[in-house]
């Protein structure tokens, strides 16, 4: 969790629906289990970089760029761990606006919308990181603001993303809670 004074994460709604997420993540699928075993083993989760770089010449670059984004992935997500652990909130922000260059330039799973709203973030003041949400192809972003330029950030994306798409994304404050547990 975040401390309550300090930070709030705030997802930006694109509107846009998930239409080619099935099929899409499908290839995605199938282009990582390929690279997978074209590396020997079952899964990207026992692939080294070592073993990726000496298939490059064998794979399609983009089957390459989308194995090195789960490796990268899997990675940025351990530090997010330590990060979090540690309460360096720049750091996580700085891994969440890696994770969307990779979705969108490695992964290729982001829309215009998602890259515009998260360009709006990074060009916002008290923004410290903000990265697509899910499975891609629209949906959210997930913003982690600084809470005293919370309302100052939602205020300045809103009427940018209209003018840009015609259409309006929707803001939603997100609270972080232990979830199910027996009270």
């Amino acid at each position: 969790a975040l401390p309550a004074n300090d930070y709030q994460w705030v997802l930006l709604d694109s509107g846009v629906k998930h239409s080619l997420a099935n099929s899409a993540y499908n290839d995605r699928r199938r282009t990582c289990e390929g690279v997978a075993k074209r590396s020997g083993v079952t899964s990207m989760r026992e692939v080294t970089p070592v073993m990726l770089e000496k298939i490059r010449d064998d794979i399609p670059e983009r089957d390459f760029q989308k194995g090195l984004f789960v490796l990268q992935e899997n990675s940025r997500v351990l530090d997010a761990r330590t990060a979090l652990r540690n309460g360096d909130y720049p750091t996580l922000g700085k891994l969440m606006f890696e994770s969307h260059k990779g979705l969108k330039e490695q992964y290729g799973v982001s829309c215009e919308e998602l890259d515009l709203l998260v360009d709006l973030a990074r060009d916002s003041k008290g923004v410290l990181g903000a990265r697509m949400m899910g499975g891609g192809f629209g949906g959210c972003t997930l913003n982690l603001v600084y809470k005293r330029f919370s309302s100052q950030f939602v205020k300045s994306v809103l009427p940018a993303y209209r003018e840009h798409f015609g259409n309006p994304c929707v803001p939603y404050s997100v609270e972080i809670t232990n979830g199910c547990h027996t009270l």
